[in-house]
């Protein structure tokens, strides 16, 4: 009886010890939790914010913000807005207390609103962490965030995405956030880029990336001209290409995520469709360029990271070039559609060149078949070789008048093959032809019809050159120097020029 009395007296101690253990540990809990609570709305206080409420959990390891407000518009500070849901969990307070490392397991930002400006960046103090920081997964939802540089640029988006993981140090560069990388997933949408006093704006509708699947896919990507076609040019003053273009569907297949850290752009597959070029430039203005536009494998070398695409498949494609020549009153044009291309190998450190075959529809009625190659060694030519066919020479009239002073009057070009090498200099080459039924007539400066001249070109020049003609008097020699001033499209179309006039015309 008295053993068992002896039992009963332990276990009670044991009990009242364990409850004030436990009840210490609760109490100690509290008060270490309204420190921090107190400590962080005394901390975003000096920053300029605020906090609606903060619950802080010790058991769970847990910190809470509802309602939390970052620097205000007159503050000093380059981040601004507000969140309404922040929340840590897993927080490690032992390594916390013990190493100066912050690990926490999960970070959710729900529901904001933030404003990175690009002009304060500078003017904050740069402060070197003791601490490093090691976050397993950071989350954002429904997050409107947008960076700004004073009020002429700003870069908007509404971000839903994971990332994982994220570690910071005192030394921490771009290269750092690969370390540990595991998943990138989610979406930019309602992307917006633009100037207030730019040329252009860009937008998407949506971005969604998921490192799981190594995948990329943009929807309804655009770039806008902020002025009209003729308007364009006479703002910046000078002879410019306005582009207008919209994209439909962008997708990248096997993606590799990880190398981008490493500056290194890897993608198996990269699929463009559905997309709307439209190019137009006024020659009424003046041609000022000093620089020289280089070539574009030249542009590709010079990135300071790595492109490897395997292949790029172009899908529905149209593209319009439209121009006014230099004493024209209405512009001129040439339109490609249902254009289909593969650009295979693009590399920008391999030595083995790019090959692009592509087809369209061309005026209408014509067809264009092509293969470019494109080297990445700059002592090695580029070529370009292919065909056009079914094409009535009047449909050109708007793009080569003002050139060659010459227009069809007449004729159907049935084939015109080319074959070219060119560099940064020059393009040689030939093509030949099969036409039936062409006149021409010759335009004085003022583009009025010579009549002497035009009958007399007619009468020298064959209206028809088809199979039953001799191959060396189809053929038209292309020798053209190149303007390196102007964009690779002026040389491609400027070689089969030179062509056509000395097949046409004669070297004389």
């Amino acid at each position: 009886m008295k053993k068992h009395r002896t039992w009963k007296s332990y276990a009670f101690k044991l009990l009242l010890v364990a409850g004030v253990l436990a009840a210490t540990i609760f109490i100690t809990g509290l008060i270490i939790s309204t420190i921090l609570k107190n400590k962080l709305v005394t901390e975003l206080s000096k920053a300029d914010g605020s906090v609606a409420s903060v619950r802080v959990n010790l058991f769970t390891r847990s910190i809470g913000l509802n309602q939390l407000v970052i620097p205000s518009e007159t503050s000093n500070l380059p981040l601004r807005g507000n969140i309404d849901q922040l929340k840590l969990s897993g927080i490690s307070i032992f390594q916390l207390l013990t190493n100066k490392r912050i690990k926490i397991k999960n970070i959710l930002l729900d529901s904001g609103v933030v404003v990175y400006d690009h002009l304060k960046r500078d003017s904050t103090k740069k402060t070197n962490t003791a601490y490093t920081i090691t976050i397993e997964t950071i989350t954002l939802n429904k997050f409107h965030f947008s960076i700004k540089k004073d009020s002429l640029l700003e870069l908007k988006a509404v971000v839903n995405v994971s990332f994982g993981s994220f570690y910071y140090d005192s030394a921490f560069s771009f290269q750092d956030l690969g370390r540990g990388f595991h998943h990138l997933t989610g979406s930019l949408s309602e992307l917006n880029f633009y100037e207030a006093s730019g040329f252009y704006k860009i937008s998407a509708n949506k971005i969604k990336f998921n490192s799981d699947a190594k995948s990329l896919y943009i929807d309804s990507l655009k770039l806008i001209p902020n002025y009209g076609k003729i308007d364009f040019g006479q703002a910046k003053g000078k002879q410019v290409t306005r582009v207008d273009l919209s994209i439909p569907q962008i997708s990248f297949s096997q993606l590799n995520y990880e190398a981008l850290f490493d500056s290194t752009f890897l993608v198996s597959r990269l699929s463009i469709i559905g997309s709307q070029l439209h190019a137009f430039r006024d020659k009424r203005l003046p041609f000022i360029k000093k620089e020289v536009v280089p070539m574009p494998m030249n542009s590709l070398v010079k990135l300071p990271f790595e492109i490897k695409i395997d292949s790029i498949d172009i899908q529905q494609a149209t593209i319009v070039v439209e121009e006014i020549a230099e004493d024209a009153k209405a512009p001129g044009h040439v339109v490609f559609t249902n254009v289909k291309g593969m650009l295979l190998g693009l590399s920008n450190r391999t030595q083995t060149p790019a090959v692009l075959n592509a087809t369209g529809s061309f005026m209408k009625t014509g067809m264009i078949e092509a293969e470019f190659t494109f080297p990445v060694d700059t002592t090695k030519e580029y070529t370009a070789k292919g065909k056009v066919s079914n094409v009535p020479f009047q449909e050109l009239n708007t793009m080569t008048g003002a050139a060659a002073d010459i227009e069809f009057k007449s004729g159907l070009l049935n084939n015109l093959y080319f074959n070219f090498a060119y560099n940064d200099y020059k393009s040689l080459g030939e093509i030949q032809l099969n036409y039936k039924d062409l006149k021409v007539v010759s335009l004085n400066e003022d583009k009025s019809v010579q009549k002497i001249k035009s009958a007399v070109i007619n009468l020298l020049l064959r209206d028809t050159k088809n199979k039953s003609t001799p191959i060396e008097a189809r053929k038209g020699k292309i020798d053209f120097d190149r303007d390196r001033k102007r964009f690779i499209f002026n040389l491609w179309w400027k070689s089969l020029q030179s062509g056509l006039k000395d097949s046409i015309l004669g070297g004389s």
